[in-house]
């Protein structure tokens, strides 16, 4: 059914451009070289990132029985490391700048994957699980921000507001994929292996995580070999 009303918005925004009109967004920058690639990249990290804390939301509040305050409590530091990247990262030179949609996702794949292996024996180490959680954080922004930044710089102003829709679209689809996607692994497997269950959710994050690099390295790469007066 999603894919049958994605398929009819992309006929009607198609027929409504060639009738002249304003579409909804213009999906003609989808064709513009490393965008397509791009918005892959930035749906795959949000599907990880969001399908990760319901995870871990389960398995603190089921399995181990944090109280929801205990639990938002942990998501915060999470959530600190994506501020202090998203702060700072502006500050690197340009080469290590074009480096972070690639460095992001393997930072935050390798970190959530150590915690979640930290979980198989069914104890919560604060001591070492916070500064993985701060990492994943950290790489989380890295993945996501200067990619989103570069995507919406490198189109003319007249195009930007696009841009951040399809960003911006790209990010809740991911949520929702990611939420369907590691919660339901994260379930098929807590009944069966409750210790081990978010262990085996980060290891195919970190597994996805790995393909997001990828697609970030594509974009950054066909973006650099395309001059920005080029862009719709």
């Amino acid at each position: 059914m999603a894919a049958l009303a994605g398929s009819a918005f992309v006929a009607l925004e198609r027929r409504l451009r060639a009738r002249g009109g304003r579409p909804l967004i213009d999906l003609r920058l989808l064709s513009l070289p490393g965008v397509a690639t791009g918005m892959l990249a930035v749906l795959l990290i949000m599907a990880c990132y969001s399908g990760f804390l319901i995870s871990l939301t389960l398995y603190l509040q089921g399995a181990l029985g944090f109280s929801p305050l205990h639990a938002g409590a942990t998501f915060a530091i999470c959530a600190s490391g994506f501020a202090t990247a998203s702060l700072t990262w502006t500050r690197a030179g340009a080469p290590y700048r074009d480096r972070l949609p690639m460095l992001g996702p393997v930072v935050l794949g390798a970190a959530l994957l150590a915690l979640g292996l930290t979980t198989t024996h069914g104890h919560w180490w604060t001591w070492l699980t916070a500064p993985l959680l701060f990492t994943g954080g950290v790489g989380h922004a890295w993945g996501f921000s200067p990619l989103a930044t570069r995507l919406t710089a490198a189109v003319n102003p007249t195009a930007a507001a696009d841009m951040s829709g399809f960003i911006l679209t790209a990010s809740l689809i991911g949520q929702v994929m990611g939420v369907a996607t590691f919660t339901g692994i994260y379930l098929s497997q807590s009944g069966h292996h409750p210790q081990s269950a978010l262990a085996i959710t980060t290891a195919v994050i970190a597994a996805v995580s790995i393909i997001t690099a990828a697609c970030g390295k594509v974009a950054v790469a066909r973006r650099r070999a395309v001059p920005v007066s080029a862009s719709a």
